[in-house]
């Protein structure tokens, strides 16, 4: 046996290193196909991820600096000498020392302010810490060492800790993410769309608290009720503001989680605003006459509005206007296919009102999101 064999040998026979969680939780090491404790022994550890939910990387080093200074692994060196020599596998938190607050974790991608998804995830961690709460943001995508730009600087959104999971901590997975990566005893699902729609696959736990943003987007079948609505606004009113008020040309498109359907409109001067930036594409908004959405659910749709834009959903064959959206003030202010323009005109001035109110709603809707948790999970 050589000596890689021998430190994997180690590492394994620990109880240390879980592979099923070290594969869930870091999809990149998945998707390459290298073992996953030889990735940790090699990689994984210089980079603070977590081997399992019984050793916390990052905190061990930072709590032994002579370990650091080592260089080397720090579950071998806990493995061989640290646990005899009495250090902490969780240095610095409160497994160790018993304390179990509840907390909530939002599993999330790094920031990015021009996916809405990701928008909401974020502003729901800040909300809850506005609350009195304690939540905190985990970062997917493999990276375990969360840079500046993976937090938006307008929210308090802190990064959460190995030490930051227990019994008492409810995790929220958006509707996107299978399974349960953190093994969370508590986890909330929340469907912000159609469960499937970009991944082609459904895995929940069966005992998951489900909330939604629009009741469109729960499934037959789902057991979810019906007031556990979870609708949170953060409208860029600074950005998004009719500033001209005069004659306007042309049209901009948006195809997002449309894209793949029939263009039925005339793309001569049709800007295509995916990817632009929200000051890029507030701009496009206020310089021309129509917005026309491939994508039926966007808030895109209504900052066209709110910039003085004609806003114009493309209808999806099947879906009548009350099954795209059964509230009619979902509606407000957007028409549904070219001949309903005189509807989204008569209703725009609703719309800006509406979404007002959502916005200053969504601390409500955490209020009695918080509140239904701590029932549930009887915490």
């Amino acid at each position: 046996m050589n000596e890689l064999q021998f430190l994997k040998e180690t590492i394994k026979n620990s109880g240390f290193f879980d592979e099923e969680f070290y594969l869930n939780l870091y999809a990149d090491v998945k998707n390459s196909n290298i073992d996953p404790i030889e990735h940790y022994l090699i990689l994984g550890w210089k980079e603070g991820r977590y081997p399992s939910l019984k050793f916390d990387t990052r905190s061990y080093l930072d709590a032994y600096p002579d370990v650091k200074e080592s260089g080397m692994n720090a579950l071998l060196h806990y493995i061989l000498f640290g646990k005899k020599e009495g250090r902490n596998a969780f240095a610095n938190n409160s497994k160790s020392n018993g304390v179990q607050d509840l907390k909530f974790i939002i599993y999330a991608p790094p920031f990015d302010e021009n996916s809405g998804g990701n928008l909401v995830l974020h502003r729901l961690c800040d909300l809850l810490n506005k609350q009195g709460e304690r939540s905190y943001i985990w970062l997917w995508g493999g990276q375990p060492q969360p840079h500046k730009s993976g937090i938006c600087e307008r929210f308090n959104t802190p990064f959460a800790k190995l030490s930051d999971l227990s019994d008492n901590t409810i995790v929220v997975y958006p509707e996107v993410v299978s399974g349960n990566p953190l093994m969370a005893k508590n986890v909330v699902r929340w469907l912000l769309y159609k469960p499937g729609f970009f991944t082609g696959e459904v895995n929940y736990g069966k005992d998951d608290f489900y909330f939604y943003t629009e009741r469109v987007f729960v499934p037959n079948g789902f057991n979810v009720e019906e007031d556990n609505i979870l609708a949170i606004r953060y409208l860029f009113n600074d950005i998004y503001k009719q500033t001209n008020f005069g004659k306007r040309n042309g049209s901009c498109y948006i195809l997002r989680k449309g894209k793949g359907r029939k263009i039925i409109h005339d793309l001569k001067d049709s800007i295509l605003i995916d990817e632009l930036s929200h000051k890029e594409i507030a701009d496009i908004f206020n310089k021309v006459e129509y917005c026309i959405s491939y994508d039926l659910y966007t808030t895109y749709s209504q900052y066209a509005v709110m910039c003085g834009c004609k806003s114009i959903v493309v209808p999806e064959n099947g879906i009548s206007k009350e099954e795209w959206y059964n509230g009619e003030e979902s509606r407000y202010g957007i028409a549904y296919g070219f001949n309903d323009l005189d509807y989204a005109e008569k209703t725009k001035d609703k719309l800006i009102l509406y979404l007002k109110q959502q916005e200053k709603g969504s601390e409500d809707y955490v209020k009695k999101f918080i509140e239904k948790c701590k029932i549930f999970y009887n915490i």
